[in-house]
């Protein structure tokens, strides 16, 4: 995943989980979704970089504030380091197998 809301939502939603007294009665599953098909196979600017675009001079702030977020879940979150790619070629593998099953 690249989109740190998606790691964020992620956290609480394992958490969330974890507090249920039925969790079996609870059943995830996991769909994909393009979220910008129009990216290419080569990465492109990092999200630090492309909210500088969106956002100018608020875009140091947003970025802070998405990194405490994650920060509250556990998270680092490395904005200025991940390159994205288009969906399909990001997901790749996802999601995980553990031994022989998925989750």
């Amino acid at each position: 995943m690249l989109c740190p809301w998606c790691y964020i939502g992620k956290r609480r939603l394992t958490a969330a989980l974890e507090g249920l007294a039925d969790r079996a009665g609870v059943e995830i599953v996991w769909r994909g979704y393009e979220l910008a098909p129009e990216e290419g196979r080569v990465p492109g600017p990092t999200p630090a970089e492309a909210m500088a675009g969106w956002s100018g001079d608020q875009a140091a702030d947003r970025i802070a504030r998405i990194r405490a977020l994650g920060a509250a879940e556990g998270l680092e979150l490395n904005l200025h380091l991940a390159r994205p790619v288009n969906t399909p070629t990001g997901c790749a593998g996802w999601p995980p197998t553990v031994a022989g099953s998925t989750r």
